[in-house]
């Protein structure tokens, strides 16, 4: 996770992840410059005052380049909702299996069998506690054998997860449903990803947002709820 949304939340990922594309390619080797965000380029500010005449002329449009800034702006917060989309799936997932525990720095959906483990073995004597540690365990297989429905597989999506997230970043803040209903929105959130990600990767990203959609039609909690 990016450094900046450490205090945010507390699911971990790689740093520096949310301005930076994934170097490597997870499911089909593909190129990862094709997942890669429009980044700010040197020619996006350049000229900004081109439209300076129009404080003297009175007209109060927005200067071409400032209409061309301001769109850019909308365009790189849109491609982070990808990756929260993943985030979000991820963040779902490890508090259903491990319910209760609020500080999940560490815990990822790939290392699941090993934090059920470790959570699971007493601190004072090293021993297991066999009644958790089925609980637990009975908690993940049941999520994992509903996701299997919907085409989620534990072998593939979760470094899939990880591969936008990498790839897309996060928002920046926690969601405002208030402020944008997009978020919350099954219909707005496929149009986003359809139009976002390239069609070699498309199948997989939508099939993550479906998953997110049932667990949230499940636990009644908005579709971004951390």
């Amino acid at each position: 996770m990016p450094r900046g949304c450490q205090d945010r939340r507390t699911l971990p990922l790689p740093p520096s992840q949310a301005d930076r594309p994934c170097s490597t390619g997870v499911l089909t080797g593909g190129d990862p410059s094709q997942l890669r965000p429009p980044g700010p380029g040197s020619s996006v500010l350049a000229g900004a005052d081109a439209g300076a005449d129009s404080r003297v002329t009175g007209d109060q449009s927005p200067p071409p380049r400032l209409k061309e800034i301001q769109s850019f702006a909308g365009a790189e917060k849109d491609t982070r909702v990808v990756g929260e989309i993943a985030f979000q799936l991820d963040r779902r997932i490890l508090a259903y299996v491990f319910p209760g525990v609020t500080r999940l720095y560490g815990f990822t959906v790939a290392n699941i069998p090993e934090k059920i483990k470790q959570t699971s073995t007493k601190s004072l004597d090293g021993s297991v506690d066999e009644r958790k540690l089925r609980e637990l365990t009975q908690r993940y297989l049941a999520l994992s054998a509903r996701l299997e429905k919907l085409g989620y597989s534990r072998d593939v999506h979760p470094a899939f997860s990880e591969f936008l997230i990498n790839t897309y970043g996060i928002l920046k803040q926690r969601p405002d449903l208030r402020a944008n209903p997009l978020h919350n929105s099954p219909a707005a959130l496929r149009k986003l990803v359809i139009d976002v990600v390239p069609p070699k990767f498309l199948g997989d990203s939508l099939l993550l947002l479906n998953c997110l959609c049932e667990l949230s039609k499940e636990d009644g909690k908005p579709l971004f709820a951390w």
